[in-house]
């Protein structure tokens, strides 16, 4: 009995959901052109057979990790349900890192959370926030940020020190000016900003805390 051929068999949603997403992340990484991107998440969502899927990504190395292998961070679900809303939708993670990440949207990470050492985000004509103001940092934070005709915009209170090494190509990847003074000491966490900003703007802002401002308006 002669084999099977798999590469005819038939798809769902979940495999081309699973190509969707390492187009995505190929996109982030500069591996492909917006319009590269529309055309191939169109044939993605079009596929009837692992062939069809398999034409599209033949060309880009392998995802860092499929759909079923994805982590969630210990007492993540604890966290989602002490403070609902705070787990975004499009958060991953992956190797130990924090994965943010949004084509076409918004995505963001605020309030009081614990900040793991490495953040890895994508933006493709989205825009992503990672506000680590009243976050639990560990010494050194390292922030991966990728923005492609996008934002990756990351908040730090006054006692953060901030490192920028990052590059734009046609964009911005720079401090913004500050709202608030920078009060350092020897023991200061620091975020690494690194990554590249194409077409689009990867910054770090030095902003009071939340609800400062309206406070000192109203005398509290």
């Amino acid at each position: 009995m002669a084999d099977r051929d798999d590469s005819q068999l038939r798809v769902g949603h979940a495999e081309r959901d699973e190509v969707a997403e390492q187009l995505r992340l190929a996109a982030g990484d500069g591996m492909l052109d917006l319009e590269e991107l529309e055309e191939r998440l169109e044939a993605a969502h079009a596929a009837r057979t692992r062939a069809d899927l398999a034409r599209l990504v033949v060309d880009l190395p392998p995802a860092p990790a499929m759909p079923g292998a994805v982590e969630r961070a210990p007492g993540a679900d604890v966290a989602n349900r002490s403070n609902p809303g705070v787990l975004d939708a499009d958060e991953r993670w992956r190797d130990g890192a924090l994965v943010l990440r949004t084509v076409m949207g918004d995505c963001s990470r605020r309030g009081v959370w614990v900040v793991p050492a490495r953040i890895w985000a994508r933006s493709v004509m989205g825009s992503v926030t990672i506000d680590l103001r009243e976050a639990e940092l560990g010494r050194r934070t390292e922030i991966e940020a990728q923005a492609t005709l996008g934002d990756v915009t990351v908040l730090v209170n006054s006692s953060t020190r901030v490192e920028i090494v990052g590059r734009g190509v046609l964009g911005d990847f720079t401090e913004g000016r500050a709202t608030v003074a920078a009060r350092l000491r020897g023991d200061s966490p620091v975020v690494v900003v690194t990554g590249r900003a194409v077409l689009g703007s990867v910054t770090v802002k030095r902003r009071g805390m939340p609800g400062e401002l309206r406070r000192m308006l109203l005398g509290r």
